[in-house]
């Protein structure tokens, strides 16, 4: 045999002898990193589903999906077999082998302890494993209680996982896990303080009455479901679903009228809160969470509740068609803008429904859906900056920040920012109500009515321009009530103005007011708590009739030189004969 042949056979015969011996080794690894072990458990008149998974094992336990076991007080003892003599077989690389087991509390009264023991010394060679609950480390024989079934934290997972130190050695002991299950005695929470009346449909109810008296908290949680025990009191349970609050006729018998409550979780199975169910409530403070699952928020609902703070997120109530005459008012402390955008189903919000929201903010957005927007519905909304109206609205829509009623061509809402457009025909009642941010406002030639309190209490209004309003005919009571730093008004121009209202100008910083031949009366108080007013400058040639208290004695009344003696001689008139002087 050459030289050349006796190498290749040597190298031949090496590389077969190499390759047995890695074939070799690697079956030795396979077979020997492998381990036996059970998971069993202990169970006692209890209601509970057990389920678990194998993951990265080898051969039979692959991915394995281990049998459900079903623990109750007919059946504690299923079959355990499926979890018992286990042969976890390691891959080549070691991978760790997971084993998951979920723990499900399927009773509907008692909670369920659970306790996992893991009886494997710490100390096995070759072996680390590491076990959590939920992701958190679990220390061993921790107890694990789990509320009744359809509550929170109703069902935990534990994850077992396994690893060898040295994918060459053996593991030279089973794993053992002992998984207790033990019933807890589940006291219900009695509601003694909570009146529910069963509705007509025999599973839901209205939480009727609330007595304070036999309370020991003024931090009140509304539950989600009720039933009675033998006694007929009210106690945790579910065998009714609670879905309203009552809805007074008097604001006394509202649910927590004057009860002195300091917060409210409010149960996400709400359809309706009533009208009133929370009027008064001024030491009720925090945020107020509203549930999707309401269809309604009565008249009055929360109305003075002055203390509640944050938002209110409309974002999720789809279902919620109505929010009732000042369901809202005089909740001062709310923050942030009114997006009902995704309120999709609403089609109302009455009078008042946010009157002097002051703390709110920003944007305020009228879904498509809302075809009802009551008088002065967001006076007193002064931080509000932005008004719009979603596209497709048959109503309303919105136009350089005015919201604006279609077929009328009614101003309905205004804010800070707002101009008003030159076709506008009124100004709504309350339109501007308590907008302090206003400094100044141009009407149009086309206005012909300024609403009842259009702009009462616009406190930092200090122009209005009705140089071309001839078609103005009326101005409402109390339209420029409070304009404070307002003074000077000039309605010369208004040539069909024929009345005013009672108290248009009252309590309104007005030092001259010129008012325009075609007026024909002059309402109640007109001028009353205008001190600073001096000049009163009349252009018709008849006198108007006069409201009672209407000219404050310190001004001086101008009047067309030719009526002096008519004025003066006029009944309402005579009185501030002294005052009148012609021009």
């Amino acid at each position: 045999m050459s030289l050349k042949m006796k190498l290749t056979a040597s190298i031949s015969a090496f590389f077969l002898v190499v390759g047995l011996m890695l074939i070799g080794i690697m079956a030795v690894n396979q077979a020997t990193v492998n381990m036996g072990g059970s998971i069993s458990f202990t169970a006692t008149d209890v209601y509970a589903r057990v389920t678990g998974k194998i993951e990265n094992a080898q051969g039979e336990y692959a991915n394995k999906e281990l049998p459900t076991l079903e623990f109750s007080a007919e059946n504690d003892t299923p079959d355990q077999s499926g979890w018992s003599n286990l042969n976890l077989l390691f891959d080549d690389d070691a991978t760790p082998i997971v084993i998951k087991v979920t723990v499900e509390n399927l009773s509907a009264q008692n909670t369920l302890r659970v306790n996992l023991n893991d009886t494997l010394s710490s100390t096995v060679e070759n072996l680390e494993k590491v076990v959590k609950n939920d992701g958190e480390d679990y220390t061993n024989q921790t107890d694990i209680t789990l509320q009744p079934n359809g509550q929170e934290n109703d069902s935990t997972t534990f994850t077992i996982t396994m690893s060898v130190t040295n994918k060459n050695n053996s593991v030279t002991a089973d794993f053992d896990y002992e998984l207790n299950l033990e019933d807890q005695y589940y006291v219900p929470q009695s509601y003694e303080y909570f009146t529910f009346v069963v509705n007509s449909d025999g599973t839901t109810v209205t939480l009727r009455d609330y007595d304070s008296s036999l309370s020991d908290t003024t931090d009140i949680v509304i539950p989600e479901s009720v039933s009675q025990n033998e006694s007929g009191q009210w106690i945790e349970g579910n065998t009714y679903t609670v879905t309203d609050i009552f809805s007074a006729t008097l604001y006394r018998n509202g649910v927590f009228y004057n009860s002195g409550i300091t917060s409210i979780e409010l149960p996400s199975t709400l359809e309706t809160i009533g009208n009133y169910a929370f009027f008064g409530c001024s030491v009720l403070t925090g945020e107020l969470i509203i549930p999707d699952s309401l269809t309604s928020i009565g008249e009055y609902a929360f109305s003075g509740c002055s203390g509640l703070t944050g938002e209110l997120d409309f974002s999720k109530c789809t279902n919620l068609t109505s929010i009732g005459e000042q369901a809202f008012s005089g909740c001062s402390e709310l923050t942030g803008e009114l997006d009902f955008s995704k309120c999709t189903n609403l089609t109302s919000i009455g009078e008042y429904a946010f009157s002097y929201c002051s703390g709110l903010t920003g944007e305020l957005i009228i879904p498509d859906s809302l075809t009802s927007i009551g008088n002065s519905a967001f006076n007193g909304c002064s931080g509000l900056e932005t008004l719009e109206v979603e596209e497709g609205n048959s109503v309303y829509h919105n136009e350089d920040n005015c919201i604006i009623q279609t077929a009328t061509n009614t101003v309905v809402i205004g804010c800070k920012n707002s101009i008003i457009p030159n076709y506008i025909t009124s100004i709504g009642n309350g339109a501007f109500y308590g907008c302090s941010g206003l400094t100044s406002i141009t009407l149009p030639l086309s206005l012909t009515s300024i609403g009842n309190s259009a702009f009462w209490a616009c406190s930092g209004l200090t122009e209005v321009d009705l140089s071309v309003c001839t078609n103005l005919s009326s101005i409402g009571r109390y339209a420029f009530f409070g304009c404070s730093v307002l003074t000077e008004v000039d309605l010369s121009k208004c040539t069909s103005l024929i009345s005013t209202g009672d108290q248009v100008f009252s309590d309104s910083g007005l030092e001259s007011i010129t008012l325009p031949s075609s007026l024909t009366k002059i309402g109640f108080s007109e001028f009353s708590g205008c001190t600073g007013l001096t000049t009163i400058r009349i252009e018709a040639t008849t006198p108007p009739t006069l409201g009672s208290i209407a000219i404050p004695s310190n001004a001086t009344i101008e009047v067309p030189s030719a009526s002096v003696e008519a004025y003066k001689s006029a009944s309402g008139w005579s009185k501030y004969a002294s005052q009148i002087v012609g021009y």
